[in-house]
This record gives structure tokens, C-alpha cells and sequence, in this order.
């Protein structure tokens, strides 16, 4: 997984500040590449980049605000982020689960099929894609495959 680097904050994941690009550009005049390269964004200007605000002017109250409200709204931004992407992917994971339950009704009605006309190589097939189905049931516990990209798989740097 791709990070974004925040000073003094936890890293952003990637897929969550994209979306917000355009904001970055508009606070900073730099890509989300320009500026991960120079070092990231402090916990303040992610928020308002996350929040697709522009940067405050000079007097505002945003200005005045401490540096642990802007962590510690950083990181309700990235609970509620992650709240999302999870309900998102158990709903993938329900519709794939029925999806697959469904399968294997059509391959079992199918193989019953074939059977009672003897096509020996048929029913072979359908053996095989049944195995196959609930092979990634029995590898994953989902009917789902899991992502190269899954959090699991990646640590997110702890800023500088």
C-alpha cells in the first residue's frame, strides 16, 4: 500500500488523499507527488485538504487552533475512512458470498445433469469448478480473494 507522509502525524494512506488532489493544488500549488516528495503535509494541511477546504486566512480561528486538535482530527478523518471501507467491503463480500452460493446451485444442477446423460467429461468439469469455488472459500474464509493491497500486507510509516 502507498503511504502519504504527514509530519509529526500517522501517514495517510494513498487511496485516502487522492481523492483530494485537486484541493492539495489549489492550498499548495504542488501535486500530492510533490509534495509527499518534499516531506508531506503537516496534520493541519491534510485536514483541510481531506475536508476540501482552503487554507485560512490570516486571523481565522482555524489558524489558532493547537496542533493535537488538527492530530486528533486527522485521525477521526482516517477511523471514519476506514469505518467506510470496511462496511464497503463486507457489502462486496455478502454480494460475492451469494453470488458464489448461487454458483454452486447452477454447477451442482448442472452435474446432476450431466450426469444422468453420461457426459463423463462434463460432470469432470463441473467437479472441477466446484473444487475450485470452494477452494477460495477454504483459502480465504471469504468468497472473496484477497487484495495484494490488503492491510495487512503493509505498515504505514509513523511521521518525522
Amino acid at each position: 500500500m502507498k503511504w502519504f507522509p504527514i509530519m509529526g502525524g500517522p501517514a495517510v494512506p494513498w487511496v485516502t488523499i487522492e481523492p483530494h488532489e485537486a484541493q492539495a493544488r489549489r492550498n499548495h500549488d504542488q501535486s500530492l507527488e510533490r509534495l509527499a516528495q518534499r516531506g508531506g503535509l503537516s496534520p493541519m494541511e491534510a485536514v483541510l485538504v481531506l475536508e476540501d477546504r482552503r487554507w485560512p486566512r490570516f486571523g481565522e480561528p482555524d489558524l489558532k487552533r493547537p496542533p493535537d486538535y488538527w492530530r486528533g482530527r486527522l485521525q477521526q478523518l482516517l477511523d471514519t475512512d476506514v469505518r467506510r471501507k470496511v462496511a464497503e467491503a463486507e457489502a462486496r463480500a455478502r454480494r460475492a458470498e451469494s453470488a458464489l452460493a448461487q454458483c454452486r446451485e447452477a454447477l451442482l444442477d448442472a452435474g446432476v445433469l450431466a450426469g444422468r446423460h453420461g457426459s463423463e467429461s462434463l460432470v469432470e468439469t463441473i467437479h472441477g469448478a466446484l473444487h475450485a469455488a470452494f477452494d477460495v472459500v477454504g483459502r480465504t474464509g471469504s468468497p472473496v480473494a484477497p487484495d495484494d493491497e490488503s492491510p495487512t500486507n503493509s505498515t504505514p510509516p509513523t511521521g518525522t
